[in-house]
């Protein structure tokens, strides 16, 4: 990468001291910001798929030079990822209740009646942090510029690969994501159902995600076909468009196993693929591997993991709509980086930190159009 130079009266410099070094690490420090912000969008399907609703541009998954500034401005339709600022929590009204209709005669009249939403769900932000250490005898030892800006960009790229790991399992609900992180997909959209974004299901019907078992795919046949799971794929579709009807924000992710399954169907029968209309295109646009099933992209991504009250070891599929599911960001602590700090005159442990800081929550603010297929045996191909 091109490094920035630095200012002419530390290069006119005789020595490179302390002085000079920590002043590298200050004015370099907002160069990697764009970057870094990319790279979480940038490495996973899932996260690209969100990206992709989110900013709508094919050229942003490419990797242009405009995307890191592109979200360091906050602009997104709101499908997928949303930037918020003030408060500790993103919330908002479950529209689960609406006036009744009437049929008015000649003089007739109506009642008052005034609908109260009641419901609201509400989701905490979580504060997630990577900070970077630099051992002051590395400052020292690497004094000169092209030596020291080698050490800081190593020190980065670990701390990108461990955000876009981080974030990624929190968002999908994967075992490793850090203590504490909040509820991800598989509790977003479970079989357990339980309490969500402070709403209960049990209590709030409209708050129930659909989902259904499958406990064997089929197969044998001609190209070994798995027809029970295509029956039913279909069948959550269709109890998720009866809720939402046609949606472009609308995807299918699932495990390894689950999409090596669907890979036969596509392989034994094209048309298994469906129409391979606008709703994919953007996809194929962009780069993003995927299946199409009934219009929509199907993606696979490593971090999947089953839905809250299915069994575990097997294989699932989520059907979701990004209009109403995705990431919720603080704008003022969307990967803020802070200057480096060095260390104090009375400190004993010496270096130079830094800390990036993200306050996020996943959420789903309309479970109704979401889905879950799971129980699916797990398959032997993908061990």
């Amino acid at each position: 990468m091109a490094y920035p130079s630095v200012t002419s009266a530390y290069a006119a410099a005789s020595t490179a001291g302390v002085g000079r070094d920590s002043m590298l690490l200050i004015t370099t420090t907002e160069k990697w910001t764009p970057k870094f912000r990319e790279i979480l969008f940038n490495q996973t399907p899932f996260f690209q798929a969100m990206a992709l609703n989110a900013f709508g541009s094919t050229k942003i998954i490419d990797g242009a030079a405009s995307y890191g500034n592109n979200i360091a401005a906050r602009k997104s339709s709101g499908k997928g990822i949303q930037f918020h600022g003030g408060g500790f929590q993103f919330g908002g009204p479950l529209l689960d209740d609406a006036p009744s209709g009437n049929v008015v005669g000649r003089m007739g009249n109506i009642n008052p009646e005034y609908v109260n939403t009641g419901t609201s769900f509400a989701y905490p932000y979580r504060r997630m942090v990577w900070s970077i250490f630099l051992p002051e005898e590395e400052v020292k030892d690497n004094t000169g510029n092209e030596k020291l800006m080698s050490l800081m960009d190593i020190q980065f790229k670990l701390a990108q690969r461990a955000a876009n790991r981080d974030v990624n399992y929190a968002m999908l609900g994967h075992a490793s994501a850090p203590t504490n992180s909040p509820s991800g997909l598989n509790a977003l959209v479970s079989v357990t159902q339980g309490t969500i974004g402070a709403v209960s299901a049990s209590t709030t019907t409209d708050w129930a995600n659909q989902y259904r078992t499958c406990t064997t795919v089929g197969g044998g046949g001609e190209l070994d076909r798995p027809l029970v799971l295509l029956r039913k794929m279909s069948a959550l579709h269709l109890d998720v468009k009866a809720k939402s009807g046609s949606s472009d924000s609308r995807l299918m992710i699932g495990t390894r196993g689950a999409y090596q399954y669907y890979m036969r169907a596509a392989y034994a029968d094209r048309t298994a693929q469906g129409a391979e209309g606008a709703r994919v295109k953007k996809y194929y646009d962009a780069g993003i591997d995927h299946c199409v099933f009934e219009g929509d992209p199907f993606l696979y991504d490593p971090s999947v993991t089953v839905p809250t009250g299915a069994t575990a070891s097997t294989e699932c599929i989520y059907t979701l709509d990004l209009a109403e599911l995705g990431m919720a960001v603080k704008r003022n602590e969307f990967f803020d980086v802070e200057k480096w700090e060095a260390p104090r005159t009375h400190d004993k442990q010496r270096y130079y930190q830094m800390n990036i800081w993200l306050r996020f929550t996943p959420f789903v603010s309309n479970r109704r159009i979401q889905g879950g297929l799971y129980n699916l045996p797990a398959n032997a191909d993908a061990s």
